[in-house]
């Protein structure tokens, strides 16, 4: 609106004001009645947040990162890592290269235990395209089918440490508003206390040609001593469903197998993290990505049954060139 002098007469003022007021409302309402909107359903829309006792929720909150900046932010750093994976090099992608790998640990892991080495067995996992389920595929099933059975508390170990993981239940898409950053999805997740830190699990579904697709995403940030300004550690994660209870996660240098196991009565009182860590190493012109150690971990459902963490040397390794993630843990 331009500006209005006064001229002296404070009514004229008034006038103009009153009579620019009346034809705003009468535009409105023309607005409204175009769009069979009712004037009560103007207001803007309020954050639909679920209520979640989990540690760390309320601590995050004081420090100006709720679930609703959190969940955008987690999801945002692990779009970047998929991306990176899902990047060809050479016609390879490191989703493939990681596969690869992946399976060369999986064999000598079961050569380990065949030997004295009692620990659980990692689950097949051979007929599992990697790169086609990070990028996204019809039979990846939704939120509460993949996450649902890792809910709930549970006790372990890792290293030398007690560790307590707290997994809330899983967020359904329509019971939350906090995904409006990327309306090409539909998100469940779920929130987690891991101990060290917190983190959420994320499943994207989207539509291509018709069919609805799905992939998994995962985050976590863990604390110096439990000081939530305090972040040493920052993961984004891609995940592959393998089956009921069986999740395969992939980080920037790790990969963890993680399976939820049920007792004689068919309840889920553990579940298992078999992993290792890799790096590149580049030489005479070859890069390769090796690992060389392993570890195992079981979390239960009772406080007073922990099991010992376990890790151990085991050696091998994939070559090909191999482009390097840009997102991935970051070590102050």
């Amino acid at each position: 609106m331009n500006p209005i002098k006064y001229l002296s007469a404070f009514g004229l003022f008034c006038a103009v004001v009153c009579c620019n007021s009346i034809a705003s409302g009468q535009q409105q309402q023309e607005d409204l009645a175009k769009q069979k909107v009712a004037p009560k359903e103007i207001a803007r829309v309020e954050l639909k947040v679920p209520e979640l006792k989990v540690p760390g929720i309320k601590e995050l909150s004081a420090l100006g990162r709720p679930l609703s900046k959190f969940l955008p932010e987690s999801v945002s750093a692990s779009l970047k890592l998929r991306d990176s994976f899902l990047a060809k090099v050479d016609s390879q992608t490191q989703a493939s290269t990681v596969q690869k790998l992946s399976q060369v640990f999986a064999a000598k892991y079961g050569e380990l235990l065949n030997g004295d080495f009692e620990a659980p067995a990692i689950f097949e996992f051979s007929d599992i395209d990697f790169e086609s389920a990070i990028r996204g595929i019809e039979s990846c099933p939704n939120a509460t089918e993949i996450f649902g059975p890792f809910a709930g508390k549970w006790y372990g170990r890792w290293a030398q440490f007690d560790v307590d993981h707290h997994w809330s239940r899983v967020i359904k898409p329509d019971e939350h508003t906090l995904a409006s950053k990327f309306p090409d999805y539909q998100i469940g997740w779920q929130y987690a206390w891991i101990g060290d830190g917190y983190g959420m699990n994320h499943c994207l579904s989207f539509e291509d040609d018709g069919t609805t697709k799905r992939f998994i995403l995962g985050y976590t940030e863990h604390l110096a001593d439990g000081d939530f300004k305090n972040i040493v550690a920052r993961r984004p994660h891609v995940g592959i469903n393998a089956g009921s209870g069986k999740l395969i996660w992939i980080t920037a240098r790790e990969v963890f197998f993680e399976e939820a196991h049920a007792n004689k009565d068919g309840e889920l009182d553990s579940y298992s993290i078999i992993g290792f860590n890799y790096i590149e190493e580049t030489d005479d012109s070859k890069t390769r990505l090796v690992f060389r150690d392993g570890f195992v971990a079981v979390y239960s459902r009772s406080e007073n049954a922990r099991i010992p963490f376990r890790n151990f040397d085991l050696t091998g390794s994939v070559e090909r060139k191999v482009i390097k993630p840009k997102v991935g843990t970051i070590d102050k």
